[in-house]
């Protein structure tokens, strides 16, 4: 069965055994462990004022700025720079706080900036708004170190490999429109 919840709700169901398997992140902390190989990967992007932050310079732009994300989704480990993290409950919230100018960036994948834009009821001139790539990440499926955890983590893995190795996980990518993992045999 699966169940669409929040990513703390989410870690909460797996940490306590209700779930088998949460989709996706790049870091776990125990009692969590990540799968080997990822679901996806891709870029994350920033959502600010243009004329507040100034000429974008790649992630040193976000040096010791206030960045805002959907509770769970991020980490200050995101960063190369020294950030000032702050979490809320929706995509929404994030890009009002920027529009607000209560925070500078709002990061999230592009399509939930683009969501995000399209719910939002704060008037704003998106000509004076810039959405720039942030960075990049691995999404792992996230499970339970325990017995029945690492079996499961097995078997995702096992059967990712198999995919890889015969070829028949690239053309899913391809038909869905997802850019293909740099997969390595380790």
């Amino acid at each position: 069965m699966r169940q669409y919840v929040p990513s703390e709700r989410g870690y909460d169901l797996v940490r306590s055994g209700r779930a088998d398997m949460m989709t996706c992140h790049d870091v776990a902390v125990a009692p969590l462990q990540l799968a080997k190989y990822p679901m996806y990967e891709g870029a994350y992007h920033v959502f600010f004022n243009k004329e507040r932050i100034g000429e974008w310079k790649g992630g040193e732009s976000l040096r010791d700025r206030s960045v805002v994300w959907r509770i769970g989704y991020y980490a200050e480990a995101n960063f190369h720079v020294p950030i000032q993290a702050r979490e809320v409950k929706t995509g929404s919230a994030a890009l009002g706080m920027v529009l607000l100018g209560r925070a500078d960036f709002y990061v999230d994948d592009l399509s939930f900036i683009d969501d995000s834009i399209r719910q939002n009821k704060i008037p704003f001139n998106p000509a004076e708004y810039g959405v720039e790539v942030a960075g990049y990440r691995t999404y792992h499926p996230v499970l339970l170190l325990s017995e029945r955890g690492n079996k499961v983590r097995d078997l995702y893995d096992n059967g990712m490999e198999q995919l890889i190795r015969e070829g028949r996980l690239k053309p899913i990518f391809e038909k869905w429109g997802f850019p293909y993992p740099r997969y390595s045999q380790e």
